[in-house]
């Protein structure tokens, strides 16, 4: 009698052990890497500019990738107004002769009168950016902007910043043209006037 009681608690156990649950669940995963990355290629130089006034002229194409769900930012700063000590001189170029002293700001031939201004523009090529709406200083085309085009100066240390806040998927090879207006000066020396613009990407 004993063992038949031991064999019937064996069985019972056995039973509670096997209707426990009726269901359960496993987790699926996958990560995917980050992804920040900008590529500079120069495109035109200017021309002349103490006599002729250039307009939108495409010096620099961009290509980003990036894969932050809040975007990204784009920064440009001139290396001028780091270069010479005094005045200001961001987002000027100055002439070649202005770096035997750069402890003192350029005089009036050695900078233009007025700032370049900067436009950025979609690239016919890309179809793979993922914003979904444009940045106000974003155009078409920044070759042969509309009327209301945005553009913007380098103005300072911290530069100017241009943010792609709202995004529906990754970008991958996203390509962007920038674009240069700098207006005539008939007082400038001859000779060679540049800056570099140094352009940054950062995750929103």
């Amino acid at each position: 009698m004993r063992k038949l009681w031991l064999i019937c608690c064996f069985m019972l156990c056995f039973v509670g052990l096997a209707y426990a649950g009726t269901s359960d669940s496993a987790v699926t995963s996958a990560n995917v890497a980050q992804l920040i990355n900008i590529e500079l290629a120069e495109a035109n130089a200017l021309g002349d500019i103490r006599t002729v006034e250039h307009n939108n002229i495409h010096i620099i194409t961009l290509t980003i990738d990036n894969n932050d769900d809040d975007g990204y930012t784009l920064k440009f700063q001139s290396e001028n107004g780091i270069t010479y000590g005094t005045g200001d001189n961001f987002g000027y170029m100055i002439h070649s002769s202005a770096g035997d002293d750069t402890s003192v700001t350029p005089n009036e031939g050695q900078k233009p009168s007025t700032r370049y201004e900067l436009l950025l523009g979609e690239n016919t090529n890309t179809v793979e950016y993922g914003h979904t709406s444009r940045p106000s200083e974003l155009v078409t085309d920044c070759t042969s902007p509309g009327e209301s085009a945005s553009k913007f100066e380098i103005s300072t240390a911290s530069g100017s910043d241009i943010s792609f806040n709202e995004v529906s998927k990754a970008t991958r090879s996203g390509v962007f043209n920038v674009c240069l207006t700098q207006a005539s000066d008939l007082q400038l020396f001859h000779g060679d006037f540049t800056d570099t613009i140094v352009v940054s990407i950062s995750d929103n």
